[in-house]
């Protein structure tokens, strides 16, 4: 494979295999779900393969992702600072105790 084939194999196989572990599937439950071989699983996982598009379906459907979430190239995302005090309140208590927003994420999963 040349050089950019292989980044876009080694992308794809570590998101298919985050993916996986996001849903405690093993290989085998991946594969059958899939209907693609344990093998052909394992070489996309370690970014062996160069998987054919239906390959990459079946997979995009048996994760329960989009394609694109699939082979898109990793973004980079700048980290916003939230100063003390400056978090959206989210509820105050009647004792003092309140919820104050520091972090959040653009993306529909958390």
């Amino acid at each position: 494979m040349d050089e950019p084939t292989e980044l876009l194999a080694r992308t794809i196989g570590a998101r298919v295999k985050n993916e996986r572990h996001a849903r405690t599937l093993t290989l085998d439950q991946l594969a059958e779900k899939a209907g693609v071989s344990r093998r052909m699983l394992v070489n996309v996982e370690q970014g062996a393969a160069n998987p054919s598009v239906g390959t990459l379906l079946r997979l995009s459907e048996a994760l329960g992702v989009s394609l694109p979430a699939l082979v898109e190239p990793p973004t980079a995302q700048k980290a916003k600072v939230t100063r003390a005090g400056a978090g959206a309140a989210l509820w105050t208590g009647e004792n003092g105790g309140r919820g104050i927003l520091l972090a959040s994420s653009t993306s529909p999963k958390p």
